[in-house]
């Protein structure tokens, strides 16, 4: 979903979005919301994630904590103790309930 440019000299890390709702912007041209909701996007894929969160550690230092405030209203109900149920965990992972194994293992 990503392509990523480092510049070896300055460390600078540029990126471009080559698949899904950004398709064709940069990652630098993109709103915090929008931020917010490529990185919901890349839960299916590992990779693009881990792109994504190396560049938000460059740019936006601190950019976890305000997402996960950002993720408190998409909680269905209080948390609970104990086990999480299939659904929570499809739903922490961003897949839809029946995803393949290789979906899952990307995911997580």
């Amino acid at each position: 979903m990503l392509e990523m440019v480092l510049d070896q000299d300055s460390g600078d890390l540029q990126g471009s979005v080559i698949a899904g709702a950004f398709d064709g912007r940069s990652l630098e041209a993109l709103s915090r919301d929008e931020m917010v909701e490529l990185w919901r996007e890349t839960a299916g894929d590992g990779e693009s994630r881990s792109l994504l969160e190396a560049y938000l550690d460059r740019r936006h230092p601190g950019w976890r904590v305000d997402f996960e405030a950002d993720s408190a209203p998409w909680q269905n109900g209080p948390t609970s103790s104990g086990a999480m149920s299939e659904e929570e965990a499809y739903q922490v992972l961003g897949l839809s309930p029946g995803a393949g194994e290789a979906e899952i293992r990307a995911a997580h």
